[in-house]
């Protein structure tokens, strides 16, 4: 995928930019489904109180694997995929409303139903024209 790149004041065209955006778009959401992944492993992996599967591998699995003691390891990257997926979150919640809906690029309209009236008021259990016929 090569990008052509205008020769009059090195601007971009409109389909470039889209392209670009659109990658970006893919890229981002790649990271944020493995940060997703990787964050449930590492604080699976980390050995709270009760220890979680960091206890599996016979009480000493992250110390075994990762060094002598692997709880700052763990929690500084737990700490960093955080930072990640908090990051990728805002920039695709911000290029998702920037985009145009589906509805909008077919010129469908959305027609929701208007809400009804207030309700009558009731008196004893009865509306007011049940009790103008008693």
């Amino acid at each position: 995928m090569y990008i052509n790149f205008p020769k009059n004041n090195n601007k971009l065209d409109n389909f470039s930019v889209k392209l670009i955006l659109v990658s970006m778009i893919y890229f981002v959401s790649i990271v944020h489904a493995l940060t997703c992944i990787f964050i449930v492993l590492f604080i699976l992996l980390q050995d709270p109180k009760g220890g979680v599967l960091g206890s599996l591998g016979g009480g000493g699995g992250g110390k075994s694997l990762l060094g002598s003691d692997a709880s700052p390891f763990l929690v500084n990257v737990t700490k960093w995929l955080a930072i990640i997926f908090a990051c990728s979150s805002f920039y695709l919640s911000y290029m998702s409303s920037k985009t145009i809906s589906v509805m909008e690029k077919a010129g469908i309209e959305q027609n929701f139903p208007q809400p009804a009236g207030p309700a009558e008021q009731k008196e004893n259990g009865a509306t007011k024209n049940e009790n103008s016929k008693r």
